[in-house]
């Protein structure tokens, strides 16, 4: 399949916004004997996605998951860059350990994700610092954040700390890129010392 593209909406006075669509269907039938057959049809992968741009100084991005029939928020973020090379990301969305797992499901280049991605802290809510700065042809991308750890639902009367996130990449001129993520489960008592 190819790279997924988006469809713009509008584009005018500083002011950009843009949908797409993606899916993956599965079909497939066993015949065992005549008579004797069984079929399905399967929906793995179905998502819609929002962005919007305004002067390259604020984007929001909205993803749904409708794969199995339900519809899922999986991401809902905000970015707002007061300079051209600092911005602070705030929502929900894909924390940045890896540098594969950013990588939209529409756009990878090969069927499935590594293996190591299940290893890494998934899509959370929190609020990170970003950056982008390009030295004389090596292109750095940084990103430091505190996420909620999980999934479950917490309180100050039952804290669960937060997820540190810190990731680094590095681009040379030739195109070959460097990456290091560090993730650690902090404040895990929400208690100052």
């Amino acid at each position: 399949a190819t790279q997924a593209s988006a469809f713009e909406l509008y584009n005018e006075n500083d002011v950009e916004a843009s949908v797409n669509f993606f899916g993956q269907a599965n079909g497939g039938a066993v015949l065992r004997s005549p008579g004797d057959a069984s079929y399905g049809f399967t929906v793995p992968f179905a998502r819609s996605k929002f962005s919007a741009n305004w002067k390259d100084r604020a984007d929001l991005n909205i993803q749904l998951d409708g794969a199995g029939g339900n519809v899922a928020l999986l991401d809902m973020a905000v970015t707002l860059w007061p300079t051209d090379q600092i911005g602070v990301r705030m929502g929900r969305y894909k924390t940045s350990v890896s540098r594969e797992y950013l990588i939209g499901g529409p756009n990878l280049p090969f069927v499935g994700r590594a293996l190591l991605n299940s290893f890494v802290p998934r899509r959370r809510i929190g609020a990170e610092t970003v950056g982008k700065f390009d030295l004389g042809g090596l292109k750095l991308d940084a990103q430091v954040g505190l996420f909620q750890p999980g999934n479950s639902r917490f309180g100050f009367d039952n804290p669960q700390g937060q997820l540190f996130n810190a990731s680094v990449a590095a681009r040379l001129p030739v195109g070959l890129e460097f990456h290091a993520g560090y993730a650690q489960h902090v404040f895990g008592d929400n208690a100052r010392e």
